[in-house]
């Protein structure tokens, strides 16, 4: 027997090794050329691409549509697997890739119609800027005609080769965006489920700010709200924001504006970004665009530099609709009822049998609550009103206007156009001015605040509209002479429109003010040691419920009063900061948990806005009357910090030396389809240490293991940018990931290591060491 498992053991490492050397030898070849030229039809003019030496492409061309033309080419060079990836989850066709774990994605992109709507988008889009895209796509599918190498080992792991990239496929991945940014219909949800167990004011609570839900006579049946959340893909939505802030140039050392902005996402190998420099008659470009898209969406030009935050605006609505009582194909409406729009989605499954779909509309949009599956739906449908899902969608034409915005007069007049997601533009231009501008299609209520399903069938709580560009807020030459925005409130009090119901914390936002205010003169290095700065906002407010913590064990009792004097700086050298978290995420468990029972598990994270809120201004949270005596939040606290304590001991010993973040917090960049696969996975993947937290300048979001320990850091800085309008061109950029998607190449990795230890590199580079051409085909 023993004889049988060692050659049946070497029989598989042998499969295995035989295997890696194919992956191996078909990564060899399959990295992609980039010097030399290629001959395509159509092109204006000669096109020359430069690469430097972070692999970033400088692109020179004969007119604006071959510099789209180019910026397809290259980004299918460098980054063809993860656009396949990203257009199958945008088409609902995941599941033809990978099989039936791609299913629960593909039901709810083809539910929600996602791709449809791109597609819808695209005949309204004017002619010059249908152009430029039409151009971009070939790009990229120049690429996949003419290469002269391997595909990606991806494909070949899949077996898989990808089809002609079309326009939809780069206009459905800015919905995508939109879908991972807007996460309203599952705070409604969320709150619908909280309902039969807390009051108003207590699920207010839950997000501090929020005014009390209101009753909208929606009657959607019990556990709906927690059916239809289990069946959901696990989509990013929590964590996901953004800094931004600019100075203008009356605080600027150099007399011009400065900007600086670090999107925060969720981090993955290859990454987000794509860095590109561009160059052609009218079109001086440099910045960050995102693989399939086709246009710098942060970046500079000679005259303007933005950057983005998530407003975190409320596009998204429920409704709880009535059949018609006479007629079951129907629903009821204002004056009367209405057919239910009818389609039918068929699905195909990697080795599996296909699946058909058969999907209901209503004029709210797509009825919802059928995906939990026939065992689970309502009596009653529930439909999703989403702005991302209107056909009249400009944000492409947007995008290619950024470049030629000029100013921020410029800049407000394009964004006029764009539509989704709802982001907040940070700018600084050449004249010295700084702004902030809300952008995108914010909608208007007749009705009711958004917290909750509404009543479909009256018509009280429908949309009329959204708010006109012009009346978004806006802040031009503020003041101070700095603007600076972590995902805050945007909006001042009296504002006449309904932005969102709730915003996050403005931890962020007021450090960042802070640091801005300490300098009467602020250089580009001052706004890099700001991205930089660790200290939390979260931890500042929380220390004195830590350090009043009260407790009958003396390890506790010393091991609080050994944090005195920590300033709540989370460097990843700080044992402090270790057992902060380690308690503070003890502590907000503890506290749900008491009033929420099972309900609290659908409530993930830290909620750092939460606990504060509760402490400092909602103390009945705490207390337990069937205690003897009567539990305070005090308690409450000496508890948690004697289980943090303990766990620590266990998890890594009782040195606090290895307490630090250094060791308990890890920032994962795994492959979004290889990440979970052994061997692969490490192969495809990247880490790196990682400080910091949800409420820290440089951020981290992080999920933790099963002690609330160890820290898994899944969301942080994607890319940091700064700019000086000073200068003529130039930026100072770091990504977390580098400029390829091969892992074997020499620009797969680096990006990780630069971005750990934030060494910026400087755009456009002075070193192209590889040059490549794309030249007119010759006649004949």
């Amino acid at each position: 027997m023993k004889r049988a498992l060692r050659a049946a053991a070497g029989a598989l490492l042998i499969l295995l090794l035989a295997i890696v050397g194919a992956i191996v030898l078909i990564g060899a070849g399959s990295l992609p050329r980039t010097t030399g030229g290629y001959e395509l039809d159509g092109l204006d003019g000669p096109v020359e691409i430069e690469r430097d030496v972070h692999g970033v492409p400088h692109i020179r061309a004969a007119s604006e549509r071959d510099a789209y033309r180019a910026l397809g080419f290259v980004q299918a060079q460098d980054r063809l697997w993860q656009m396949e990836f990203q257009r199958r989850v945008g088409q609902g066709r995941l599941a033809e890739l990978v099989g039936s774990p791609g299913l629960p994605a593909d039901r709810y992109l083809r539910t929600l119609g996602l791709y449809n709507a791109a597609q819808a988008s695209l005949e309204s889009l004017d002619p010059s800027s249908r152009a430029l895209l039409d151009a971009y796509v070939q790009g990229i599918n120049d690429w996949i005609e003419h290469r002269d190498r391997l595909l990606p080992p991806e494909f070949w792991i899949f077996w898989h080769s990808p089809e002609p990239w079309k326009p939809a496929d780069s206009a459905v991945w800015i919905k995508m965006m939109a879908l991972n940014l807007d996460g309203d219909m599952d705070g409604e949800l969320q709150r619908l489920a909280l309902r039969a167990r807390l009051t108003p004011q207590q699920i207010a609570d839950l997000w501090p700010g929020m005014d009390a839900p209101r009753d909208q006579s929606a009657q959607a049946p019990a556990g709906w709200a927690e059916r239809l959340r289990a069946s959901l893909p696990d989509l990013p939505s929590s964590g996901i924001g953004s800094n931004a802030f600019a100075v203008g140039a009356s605080r600027s050392a150099s007399d011009g504006a400065l900007l600086a902005g670090d999107p925060h996402l969720q981090l993955r190998t290859p990454g987000v970004w794509y860095l590109v420099d561009m160059t052609a008659p009218g079109l001086r470009v440099t910045g960050a665009t995102m693989p399939g898209m086709p246009f710098v969406v942060i970046g500079r030009t000679p005259t303007l530099a933005w950057s983005l935050t998530t407003t975190h605006a409320d596009v998204q609505d429920l409704f709880v609709e009535t059949v018609d009582p006479a007629d079951g194909e129907r629903y009821l409406a204002p004056g009367g009822s209405l057919p239910f729009a009818r389609r039918e989605e068929r699905i195909l499954v990697k080795g599996g049998a296909s699946e058909t779909l058969r999907l209901r509309a209503t004029r709210h949009g797509p009825v919802i609550s059928e995906l939990p599956g026939r065992n689970g739906e309502p009596a009653r449908p529930v439909s999703l009103a989403w702005t991302v899902l209107d056909p009249a969608d400009s944000t492409i034409r947007a995008g290619f206007g950024l470049p030629h915005a000029g100013d921020l007069n410029g800049l407000r007049a394009t964004l006029a156009d764009y539509r989704n997601p709802v982001q907040n533009f940070i700018a600084a231009d050449s004249h010295g001015r700084v702004g902030l501008i809300v952008a995108g299609a914010v909608p208007v209520r007749r009705g009711g605040n958004g917290t909750m399903p509404a009543d479909g069938a009256s018509g009280r709580f429908d949309w009329t509209g959204t708010v006109p560009a012009d009346e978004l807020p806006t802040l031009l030459d503020p003041p101070g002479g700095t603007v600076a925005n972590g995902n805050n409130r945007v909006t001042e009090p009296g504002y006449p429109h309904l932005i969102a119901a709730y915003w996050p914390s403005d931890w962020r936002r007021a450090r960042i003010d802070a640091l801005l205010s300490a300098e009467e003169r602020l250089d580009p290095a001052d706004l890099v040691r700001i991205q930089r700065d660790l200290r939390s906002g979260f931890a500042v407010d929380m220390l004195p419920t830590l350090l009043a913590a009260q407790s009958n064990d003396p390890a506790t009792v010393a091991m609080r009063d050994a944090m005195r004097g920590w300033d709540g700086t989370m460097a990843g050298d700080r044992w402090e900061a270790g057992l902060f978290l380690a308690w503070a995420e003890r502590l907000s468990r503890m506290i749900r948990e008491d009033e929420l029972g099972p309900l609290a598990s659908g409530l993930r994270g830290l909620r750092g806005n939460f606990l504060a809120h509760v402490l400092q201004n909602r103390p009945a949270w705490c207390d337990d009357v069937r205690t003897e005596p009567v539990e305070t939040c005090a308690m409450l606290a000496g508890r948690a910090l004697q289980q943090a304590q303990a766990a620590l001991v266990a998890a890594t010993g009782p040195d606090r030396g290895r307490w630090t973040l250094r060791h308990l917090q890890t920032a994962a960049m795994p492959h979004a389809t290889l990440g979970q696969v052994p061997v692969l996975g490490a192969l495809f993947g990247n880490q790196a240490p990682k400080a910091g937290d949800p409420d820290t300048v440089d951020v981290a979001w992080a999920t933790t293991d099963d002690a609330l320990v160890r820290r898994t850091v899944t969301i942080a800085a994607s890319l940091r940018i700064v700019a000086d309008l000073a200068e003529p061109e130039g930026i100072r950029i770091v990504t977390a990931s580098g400029q390829s998607g091969h892992p074997w190449s020499r620009w797969f990795a680096d990006g990780v290591a630069r971005w750990t230890i934030d060494r910026r590199i400087v755009l456009p580079a002075a070193q192209r060491p590889d040059r490549m051409s794309l030249v007119p085909a010759r006649d004949g």
